[in-house]
């Protein structure tokens, strides 16, 4: 039955592919930055520093648009020189909610397999955890009729690590929770870039 299930979901999936393929493209990269936060779990003596990242979307369906990102968190403890990064490579789909001419609202969610590096000069000590990645995010976008809109954003990440009896002894600490709220710009396609323009002159 569960296999039926993958089939059914590879087979919508595939034909949602195929049809924005071929029908007008809508299609954009973002870049964006962000502060950020750690909570409880593995992470609750790290400080949030920074996100980074860039993502590619494409148009699917009415207002749906799927892609990937790829993201960094940089986390650091105070009063000592123990650093994690945090890679994020993600699938998205997201929806687009037309508030005015002007202003949009964007939920996305997003599921993928981070990579976390962990290091500890004092210590001479470094370690490499991974697990699945999964969250969400929320973005207000102010539409320009120019290659370039831009956007405030705020985004929650649930890391659950592998399981290593070495490392992460008790579930909670294969936990991580982050969160980052920053600024973003949004590069839209020449395509798009038009239909935007129409649409806002609409």
């Amino acid at each position: 039955m569960k296999i039926l299930n993958y089939r059914i979901a590879l087979i919508i999936l595939s034909f949602l592919l195929f049809n924005s393929v071929f029908s007008q493209k809508r299609n954009y990269f973002n870049v964006d930055l962000g502060l950020s936060q750690t909570y409880k779990g593995f992470f609750y003596l790290f400080d949030g520093v920074v996100d980074i990242g860039a993502g590619y979307n494409r148009h699917l369906i009415d207002h749906f648009y799927g892609g990937f990102s790829f993201h960094m968190d940089y986390l650091s403890r105070s009063g000592s020189s123990a650093r994690t990064i945090v890679y994020k490579p993600k699938v998205n789909l997201g929806y687009d909610i037309n508030v005015s001419s002007r202003f949009s609202i964007n939920p996305m969610v997003f599921a993928g397999y981070s990579f976390l590096n962990l290091s500890n000069k004092e210590f001479n000590y470094t370690e490499n955890q991974n697990g699945i990645n999964c969250g969400g995010e929320l973005r207000l976008v102010w539409n320009t009729e120019k290659r370039l809109d831009y956007f405030i954003f705020g985004r929650y990440d649930y890391i659950y690590l592998t399981e290593d009896k070495n490392f992460t002894h008790l579930d909670y600490y294969r936990r991580v929770h982050l969160s980052s709220f920053g600024i973003g710009v949004k590069i839209k396609s020449k395509q798009e870039q038009r239909f935007e323009i129409k649409d806002l002159r609409d």
